[in-house]
């Protein structure tokens, strides 16, 4: 019989913590639950006892804390003790909440920094086999506390913020959002990860033997001012914060805090039923669920959301330890040391195990870059992981061959932003680009922003033939058997895909976005490529939503939603010398709803070479409000002037246009406008039904074609 396979990090935890512990193991496979059976001797002293001890040797340990009260500590911290010398291989101390931490300075003498004195304690855990115990704390009060841990212990400080960051994404009016800081404090903790809000910070001064809350600055009229602060006890900052606010005109205001500590229930101040009045009532109060017994008191009670530390947490965890397990010691002293990496078999590679910050505004492209050389450099199935949080990166290039990978598969869950300052591109740059790679598999539900509306005003080429090219976000270069689904691409500076050079091209669940008005924000587009299908993906754009260029062989499209934009375009073909031919193009059970075209194939006039475009179906579509449903363009020129009349040298033939239906949002419906040099050959109509919008009757018109009608022809065909 096989043996089971052992998970990865077993995971320990205080009663207090069972329900997040349980959410963190559901979070991954890799995470495996064990037990300690808490218990008490008659004088009221901790009887602990570690259940199955001898399963842990050599594993990967970590323990979740709630130091909730004095009382319990002392137990947790017994048991924290013990765990590293049960011959492990690492110990993970995940205290989502450092209780202490607004103790941390002495203001006269004889006061007592506990903040510093809990430090202490903690910083003489024992190390285990794989050398210092790992503190992992959110959202502590200071960070300036990082100093007051000895270093035999390593503390890394995370943040709630983007729990709060996805929360805000959901809201109805989350573009009218202002973010406001209760105090100078609150501001000086959070406001770099919170910098794409308008922004208020409140003050408390003294008037006579009152201290109140004043707006120091910013603005709260009519906006959706959320509060901001690491933790609430009594909550008399946060009702006065929300007092001025309200009375600033704000439309609404909500609250978060990481911690929601609330000391003598406390938290009965919020609950709408017992607020004083219904102006002063928070519309949302989020906090985590870093203290459990408030996650517990404050269930189904409004307007109280409990944004889980889970997913956090369960990344935290998930470093590469079946790696350490076999190479401790050896070449890998710190698990970020990605040159002793290159030598490792299989595994998953955490961008946040090679430096990044994740915070959103810090650079992280170096992170990734050795992430991506260690996996590459690595042998067998291998992933890379980026967890779900915020990246500021690029460019960035991972190219390959990754010589010994069989195939190699980007995780990619967060969300990445590309930096806005186009100095960082060189000439012919991109922001994310995949290249010289086999068997790659891009997936994960992230999202790629590349932050275009700032580049956007220095687009010249919808004005300029000979312009510099803005950075695409996402390329695919030279890449044999790739697979991309379920990314999202947000307001790229140029293309949002480029397939380039590709050979067997699978895309599916692609989310893309822009405004209308973006220029050459093209969708996805191909090019050079071989055997690409694209399908069940969403596209909104400024460009084309598909464009398939030159020299691409056997294009499937399928299961298209596309508009606003320009539609889905051949082309433009012919403008430059030696471009290849397209042909074994289907386009096929889509929907184009306000474009500026709908099914399109453009060539340039003036081709400097002659090249074809063949075999193309476009059958089972869709057009709602679309301006040229049906559009054959071979004097396609889009600046204000072409300097030449030539005709367009590339062929066009066997063009197939089945079952199009739906409104046109201009008078003629199809147009077919081929090229005198060179006549389109075989275009062939069936069951067309065009209706224009605007009441009269559609039209069509024709130019060096002799076209092919059979069924339902609305508008009548063009001779």
């Amino acid at each position: 019989m096989a043996m089971r396979a052992k998970k990865q990090v077993n995971l320990f935890y205080c009663s207090e913590s069972e329900e997040l512990a349980r959410k963190v193991a559901d979070q991954s496979d890799a995470i495996q639950l064990r037990t300690i059976s808490w218990r008490n001797f008659d004088d009221g002293f901790p009887n602990l006892f570690i259940n199955n001890a001898h399963d842990i040797r050599g594993q990967h340990v970590a323990f979740l804390a709630s130091f909730s009260s004095p009382g319990v500590i002392f137990e947790q911290i017994s048991a924290i003790f013990a765990l590293p010398k049960l011959f492990i291989a690492s110990f993970t101390l995940v205290l989502p909440f450092f209780p202490t931490g607004s103790f941390e300075r002495m203001e006269e003498e004889g006061d007592v920094a506990t903040a510093f004195t809990m430090a202490r304690i903690l910083s003489m855990i024992p190390k285990s086999r794989g050398g210092p115990t790992s503190i992992v704390i959110y959202d502590i009060h200071a960070l300036q506390e990082r100093f007051y841990f000895g270093d035999d212990v390593l503390p890394c400080f995370e943040t709630g913020i983007p729990l709060l960051l996805q929360r805000l994404r959901k809201l109805p009016d989350a573009d009218n959002v202002t973010i406001a800081f209760p105090d100078d404090g609150a501001w000086k903790r959070f406001h770099k990860q919170l910098m794409h809000f308008p922004m208020i910070v409140c003050a408390k001064v003294r008037e006579g033997d009152k201290r109140i809350v004043r707006i120091k600055e910013g603005n709260p009229e009519r906006r959706h001012v959320v509060i901001v602060d690491d933790l609430v006890q009594s909550g008399g900052t946060l009702i006065e914060c929300q007092k001025v606010l309200t009375a600033h005109g704000a439309g609404k205001v909500s609250a978060y805090v990481t911690h929601g500590v609330f000391p003598k229930r406390s938290w009965e101040r919020f609950v709408h039923i017992k607020a004083e009045r219904s102006d002063h009532r928070f519309a949302n109060f989020w906090i985590t669920d870093s203290c459990p017994l408030t996650v517990r008191a404050i269930a189904n009670e409004a307007p109280f959301e409990v944004l889980s530390l889970a997913g956090s947490i369960a990344d935290a965890l998930q470093q590469e330890m079946t790696l350490l397990l076999l190479l401790p010691f050896i070449c890998c002293y710190s698990i970020a040391d990605a040159h002793c990496r290159s030598g490792v078999r299989s595994g998953t590679f955490n961008v946040l195990h090679y430096g990044a910050r994740a915070n959103g505004f810090s650079d992280d492209s170096k992170a990734f870059m050795a992430a991506w050389k260690a996996a590459c450099a690595a042998s067998g199935n291998v992933k890379l992981h980026v967890p779900r949080r915020k990246y500021l990166v690029g460019p960035v290039k991972f190219d390959g061959p990754c010589r010994n990978v069989r195939s190699i598969t980007v995780d990619m869950q967060g969300y990445l932003k590309a930096s806005t300052d186009l100095s960082k591109y060189v000439e012919g740059d991109d922001w994310i680009q995949f290249g010289h790679v086999d068997k790659l598999t891009l997936t994960g539900g992230g999202t790629f922003d590349g932050q275009g509306a700032v580049s956007w005003p220095f687009n010249k080429c919808p004005r300029k033939k000979n312009c510099r090219v803005l950075p695409t976000s996402i390329k695919f270069l030279a890449t044999t058997d790739t697979v991309v689904r379920r990314v999202k691409s947000l307001n790229s500076k140029f293309f949002h895909v480029a397939v380039v050079g590709c050979k067997g091209f699978q895309g599916s669940n692609i989310r893309i976005y822009a405004p209308s008005n973006s220029p050459n924000t093209d969708g996805i587009h191909i090019e050079r490529s071989s055997d690409v299908t694209i399908s069940n993906s969403v596209i909104a754009t400024g460009d084309d939503c598909i464009s398939i260029g030159q020299g691409n062989v056997r294009v499937r499209i399928s299961s298209i939603t596309c508009g606003p934009g320009h539609g889905i375009s051949v082309g433009s073909l012919g403008r430059y010398r030696d471009e290849g031919d397209v042909r074994g193009l289907v386009v096929r059970d889509s929907a184009i709803s306000g474009t500026t075209n709908g099914i399109r194939i453009k060539t340039w006039q003036n081709s400097p070479g002659s090249s074809s475009a063949t075999n193309m179906t476009f059958r089972n579509i869709s057009m709602k409000g679309v301006a040229n449903p049906i559009i054959i363009d071979q004097m396609y020129c889009p600046f204000v002037s072409c300097p030449s009349q030539a005709p367009s040298r590339v062929k066009i033939s066997d063009i197939f246009f089945r079952d199009i239906r739906g409104t046109s949002a201009t008078p003629v419906a199809v147009t077919l406008k081929c090229s005198r040099g060179a006549p389109c050959r075989n275009v062939n109509l069936h069951n067309v039904h065009l209706r224009y919008t605007g009441g009269a009757a559609a039209t069509a018109e024709c130019w060096n074609v002799k076209a092919r009608y059979s069924g339902t022809q609305m508008p009548a065909p063009c001779h």
